[in-house]
């Protein structure tokens, strides 16, 4: 599985998520990213599906239904995701971290870097554009955190580090995609297009 990946830099301030009783400044750093970043992050899936995390066989369930994450690029409604959450059937909505739901286009996609581009018609104000950050900076052993919708769950944060670097996997119908960031965040069937941040 591809997680469409987005190293976004926010300059979150440690001091303001480490201010609630008992939380380090580790800690508040963490929760600070993700009250910053979350909001760029969309949950995708298929219109006419439903699915329940609590029913057996939730990863196979996961993978049947068409549902990911995806990332706003812009102010216009543009999401970027990853193809083999969308292919190219129709029908796809997406949910803002507002709790809004929104019929998608799709507008362009690129099998071979595993890429796909859908348009909602949200107002700018209900958008929360990715801030992109520069992946050809980054060091193996740095600190890593995705954020996504696993299991059509909401919102959730997983951490771990920068594991490798320039790895190539199989992606979409099997193309190999090489410059892939690797790490050892948990990612689970869903997380596919989310972000993953520094």
């Amino acid at each position: 599985m591809v997680l469409l990946v987005f190293i976004i830099m926010r300059g979150a301030d440690p001091a303001s998520g480490a201010d609630r009783a008992g939380a380090s400044t580790d800690e508040g750093s963490r929760v600070s990213l993700f009250q910053s970043a979350s909001p760029s992050v969309v949950h995708v899936r298929w219109a006419g599906t439903e699915y329940s995390p609590l029913e057996e066989a939730a990863t196979e369930k996961a993978n049947l239904t068409g549902s990911g994450s995806g990332v706003i690029w812009n102010d216009k409604g543009y999401i970027v995701t990853n193809m083999h959450v969308v292919d190219t059937r129709a029908g796809a909505v997406v949910t803002l971290s507002d709790g809004s739901v929104w019929e998608a286009l799709l507008v362009g996609f690129e099998p071979s870097l595993d890429l796909a581009v859908l348009a909602i018609e949200a107002s700018a104000e209900q958008l929360t554009p990715a801030s992109l950050g520069n992946s050809s900076e980054l060091l193996v052993g740095q600190d890593a955190y995705a954020i996504g919708t696993p299991f059509g769950l909401e919102w959730t944060l997983t951490a771990g580090v920068i594991s490798g670097l320039n790895r190539h996997i199989r992606g979409y119908d099997g193309v190999e995609i090489g410059g892939m960031i690797q790490t050892d965040a948990a990612i689970n069937p869903g997380n596919s297009g989310g972000a993953l941040l520094d």
